[in-house]
């Protein structure tokens, strides 16, 4: 059966891991592709807005095959480190401090939804500017820690 819907949510809040997601909104097209399945399935979501504790963030995401993502997403984003670790529950990143402001587009494959691992994540193409303040991390292996990046505004 073919589905296809539009959608939308005007200031939607939850709550995910001790995060609260607020003054959520953006108007949404889902359609589950000529083969109606997960693999041909397509999301779009555009003039997304929301605050992560008052962090606000804005963009769009478009999301092919809901099995093994390919992602596009277009960002305009402040938030703390973290905060955003806590919300998303990466495994391989610990140790979060700092804050990171950025204006971006990005292109990436996942290999799966749930447990997401750096092996999961496969970026395709990424660009735009990224703010680091006091930013510092462990990705699995690899420690970074206390990074001050000269910021241009």
């Amino acid at each position: 059966m073919c589905i296809r819907d539009s959608f939308g949510i005007e200031n939607g809040e939850f709550t995910r891991n001790g995060i609260t997601v607020s003054g959520m909104s953006f108007e949404g097209k889902f359609n589950n592709g000529k083969e109606n399945s997960l693999e041909t399935s397509a999301l779009f979501l555009k003039n997304i807005k929301f605050a992560i504790e008052e962090e606000k963030i804005s963009g769009q995401l478009y999301i092919e095959n809901l099995k093994k993502p390919m992602i596009s997403a277009q960002a305009d984003a402040s938030f703390y480190l973290q905060k955003l670790n806590q919300f998303l529950k990466i495994k391989d990143l610990s140790e979060e401090q700092g804050k990171i402001g950025a204006k971006f587009k990005v292109k990436c494959k996942l290999n799966k939804l749930n447990d997401i691992t750096k092996n999961d994540i496969k970026i395709k193409k990424i660009e735009g500017q990224v703010h680091l303040d006091d930013i510092g991390f462990c990705w699995k292996a690899v420690s970074y820690t206390h990074l001050d990046v000269y910021k241009r505004q």
